[in-house]
């Protein structure tokens, strides 16, 4: 399923004088109040996005809107955000452009590459797939610099446990009603479609990742922390059947639970939280789609 409002828009490439730039952003989370804008006025803005508008103005003089892929929390980071911007004056070249934005942002943000744009591009509504990473440590494996980088746990849960859990998560317009902290009532769809949940056991940590085409309001965050903390709380099988509950059409007497009723036990800390890629290629969406239709688990790609 696509959203919506990837199928109701209508995009436009630029027009001259104007030229459109896609940049590839990366941030340091805990040092701003997530990407977008803030609109109170009584703080001051340390939004990602309202950083790189003013770098913009401070280069050219416009007053440019940047816009996201899409919002990240307070608090978490980005490997590789993707944003565009439209300018009728900057004359560079991609390159220096790039070196010149880098100049006039903070050293928790930077701008890794500038595109140019010629087509109907849209950072936000040609997006297909969102690609997020969670990382977790123990008291073994816990260093003093991973302070505001990961999740620190005084113990692991097994991954192959976590695992057999986040099966039920795969597939199209899977219902996240107990997953979505939106505190929205607009009548707002809270099915998505999600082709990857993967916990790996690494040397040094435990990574979760998850791609998906688009995610509600902390629904990342609370996946993992509940899926964590029932992991961690009971045995195996009856951790599996207390998660699976969450996607149950009918309502668990034994643990409980309904779909209806159940909500995420626990919010994972942003921090540990990364935005790692945004997927354009039409190819790529295909084939995670097809895989997941024939019932494999996709590869990375």
């Amino acid at each position: 399923m696509r959203e919506s409002w990837n199928r109701d828009v209508e995009l436009a490439a630029p027009v001259p004088p104007f030229r459109r730039f896609q940049l590839i952003v990366s941030y340091y989370g805990p040092a701003h109040y997530g990407w977008q804008r803030q609109d109170s006025k009584s703080v001051e803005d340390k939004s990602v996005q309202c950083f790189i508008e003013k770098a913009i103005r401070r280069i050219s003089g416009d007053a440019a809107a940047v816009y996201g892929s899409g919002r990240t929390d307070s608090g978490v980071h980005a490997i590789a955000q993707c944003a565009h911007f439209d300018s009728p004056s900057i004359s560079m070249d991609e390159e220096t452009l790039r070196r010149a934005l880098n100049a006039n942002l903070p050293n928790t943000i930077r701008i890794n590459q500038v595109i140019e744009r010629f087509d109907a591009f849209h950072a936000r509504f040609s997006t297909l797939l969102r690609e997020y990473e969670y990382i977790m440590k123990d008291d073994v494996r816990w260093m003093p610099f991973d302070e505001g980088r990961a999740w620190h746990l005084r113990r692991l849960p097994d991954a192959g446990v976590l695992n057999r859990m986040h099966r039920f998560l795969l597939g199209e317009d899977v219902d996240f009603t107990a997953f979505d902290f939106s505190k929205l009532d607009d009548g707002h769809s809270q099915k998505r479609d999600i082709f990857r949940s993967e916990f790996e056991m690494l040397p040094d940590r435990l990574v979760f990742a998850i791609t998906g085409n688009a995610f509600l309001y902390h629904m990342v965050r609370s996946i993992v922390g509940t899926s964590v903390r029932l992991a961690l709380k009971y045995p195996a099988e009856e951790a599996i059947r207390r998660f699976a509950a969450f996607f149950s059409k009918d309502s668990d007497g034994d643990a409980g639970l309904s779909r209806a009723s159940a909500k995420a036990e626990m919010i994972a800390p942003a921090h540990g939280l990364y935005l790692k890629r945004i997927i354009y290629d039409e190819s790529k969406y295909s084939s995670m789609r097809s895989l997941l239709s024939h019932g494999g688990l996709p590869e990375r790609f």
